[in-house]
């Protein structure tokens, strides 16, 4: 069904505000700062009534904007944070860990070394579950998969995180 631009954003719109309360405790979770919290979901609404096609589907709409936030939130970061090349080792650098640099360095190494042979998906659930914070039930229906079964997976690789981190 084709749908001129005004009824496209009017529509997307519509399901947009009926997620909002959702969409903004998911932003908020992972910013852990009102302030910010603020500027990814103006800059994620914004993203959302520009795209050309968004899903049909109410459970896999709620889960692309999950996404396009976490895509701007990415985006944002990355843009607060120096680059690679003006950063020293000796530096104090930004960690969610509340340790002194040094301990830092070495927890960062730890993971580093622990997770080095996750696969892709693995080490990107674990940071979004664990660093971000986003709930399970969330990530399972992005995903399109059964909450119970992502879980399993979930404990499956810090099992295996923890087996690397004792070698």
């Amino acid at each position: 069904m084709e749908h001129d631009g005004a009824e496209r954003v009017n529509e997307a719109w519509v399901r947009l505000n009926a997620c909002m309360p959702n969409l903004r405790a998911f932003v908020r979770r992972m910013t852990r700062s009102s302030e910010l919290t603020d500027e990814v979901v103006q800059e994620t609404c914004l993203r959302i009534l520009r795209a050309g096609v968004v899903p049909e589907d109410d459970e896999r709409f709620v889960a692309w904007c999950r996404g396009v936030a976490r895509n701007v939130f990415l985006s944002e970061r990355r843009k607060s944070l120096p680059k690679a090349s003006d950063v020293s080792l000796d530096e104090d650098f930004q960690h969610p860990l509340d340790f002194d640099p040094e301990q830092r360095l070495h927890a960062t190494r730890e993971l580093a070394h622990a997770s080095a042979r996750l696969d892709a998906e693995g080490a990107e659930l674990i940071v979004r579950r664990y660093l971000f914070g986003e709930r399970i039930v969330d990530l399972a229906g992005e995903r399109a998969q059964n909450p119970t079964a992502l879980r399993m997976r979930i404990l499956r690789l810090r099992s295996t995180l923890r087996a690397k981190k004792r070698r």
